[in-house]
């Protein structure tokens, strides 16, 4: 066996195996932690404030605009 073979074959199944380990691992950890319960009282729906910041931060600045403008063009 060459070592081509050996890192397609044996080598590839070690390192999956050790990846889905992990992986499991920390779901695992994740799910059985739970979360705190929440205790304060909302203020107002978020609804409004979470669309409002995802346009601003859309769009830059318009300090940097007249730097950024080809960038933000042509991407």
């Amino acid at each position: 066996m060459n070592f081509t073979a050996f890192v397609d074959g044996p080598f590839w199944y070690f390192s999956a195996a050790v990846f889905l380990i992990g992986v499991l691992w920390r779901l695992v950890g994740m799910l059985s932690m739970g979360s705190k319960p929440d205790f304060s009282t909302p203020r107002k729906s978020g609804t409004a404030a979470v669309i409002g910041i995802n346009l601003t931060r859309f769009f830059p600045r318009v300090d940097f605009w007249s730097r950024i403008r080809l960038q933000v063009v042509a991407g």
